[in-house]
């Protein structure tokens, strides 16, 4: 039997159940979509990637964009979630939020409505994927979820980061490419890399990958300059167990080539991650040491992350984790929180 349709470190609904009423508002509860957008490859604009993601704001066409009056980064829609959040301590979506998983306290003090910095913008480049992991969209039904296009087409892409422009967007923090396919599936991320960077050259540009590809070193060449790859195990029988249909001989290549072309092109400012979720079948010292070593000798960060869905690991929760890591290995990191997900802890 397939499992539920999510990704395995954004739970289906949050912590929430279907139907439960929403706790009250604590005080500085808000929402990454306060300060983000989340692009999807066929240009829809939905409330961010959990339960929101059927909730489309809008969707955005080159037309659309090259609008004078049409301003993205302050549309009706996203000013109506700042202002319950932020302004009125109210859920903008009852019945989605208050069982979402991007909702949470601590948020920043009420500002205004509009804005001229993104703390993130959160694309996904593709739609499709070469694997067909049981936690995410059946590779076969793909095409037939989603109308075209597939992947981001250069004429969006163009108009929307002349929109941002347009409108006074002074900063994007991150740009991090994501989503419910894999960004390398897209034939030219490098050049969408590149234009944004020549626009926006202190943004963090970064991209989460499976890694069942060959390394492109243009990606390097383009101002990509966190490179994320995912894969969950140290040996190959415990890696495919969820990522199905991928080789972890081929993911450990591109990782290599990847640190091969930092050297090469002469980057050390760029990121090379390698996250590891841990589940039942992976989570032994053993192989977490084994995953430690082969980060250590091919020149890359490794990152050890939580799910909260089928096949987790019984082993951790967040404290036992980060004790371990410190007992085995401790330049190796624990990062199970959604934050770092969307890349919006560049400080851990």
């Amino acid at each position: 039997m397939r499992l539920p349709v999510v990704e395995a470190y954004v739970p289906p609904g949050g912590a929430r159940p279907v139907g439960a009423e929403p706790a009250p508002l604590a005080p500085g509860t808000s929402c990454v979509m306060c300060d983000g957008l989340y692009v999807k490859a066929n240009g829809e604009l939905p409330c961010w990637c959990d339960v929101g993601e059927d909730l489309i704001l809008d969707v955005l066409t080159p037309q659309k964009l090259l609008q004078p009056d049409y301003d993205l980064t302050n549309h009706p829609r996203i000013q109506e979630i700042r202002r319950a959040f932020q302004h009125d301590q109210r859920y903008p979506f009852p019945e989605l939020c208050g069982r979402c998983a991007m909702v949470e306290t601590g948020g920043q003090p009420a500002g205004e409505l509009t804005r001229s910095r993104l703390a993130i913008l959160h694309v996904e480049s593709s739609w499709l994927c070469n694997l067909d992991c049981p936690l995410c969209i059946p590779k076969a039904e793909r095409k037939r979820l989603k109308t075209s296009p597939y992947h981001v087409e250069k004429d969006t892409w163009v108009a929307l980061i002349h929109n941002l422009r347009m409108h006074g967007v002074e900063q994007v923090d991150v740009l991090h490419f994501e989503g419910r396919g894999d960004p390398l599936m897209h034939p030219h991320l490098a050049h969408l890399c590149q234009m944004f960077h020549v626009v926006y050259p202190l943004t963090t540009i970064m991209a989460t990958t499976n890694g069942n590809f060959r390394f492109d070193p243009a990606l390097f060449e383009s101002g990509l300059n966190h490179l994320r790859i995912s894969a969950d195990g140290a040996r190959n029988e415990s890696y495919v167990q969820y990522r199905r249909d991928g080789d972890f001989a081929r993911v450990t290549a591109f990782m290599r080539d990847a640190a091969a072309a930092r050297r090469e092109l002469e980057h050390p400012e760029i990121v090379l991650e390698w996250k590891y979720i841990l589940f039942e079948w992976n989570d032994s010292d053993e192989e977490m040491l084994e995953a430690y070593e082969l980060a250590h000798s091919i020149g890359v960060d490794l990152s050890f992350c939580l799910t909260p869905w089928a096949g987790k690991s019984l082993r951790f929760d967040q404290a036992s984790l980060a004790e371990k890591l410190s007992e085995l290995m401790p330049r190796a990191h624990n990062r199970p929180t959604r934050h770092v997900e969307l890349g919006l802890d560049a400080g851990s």
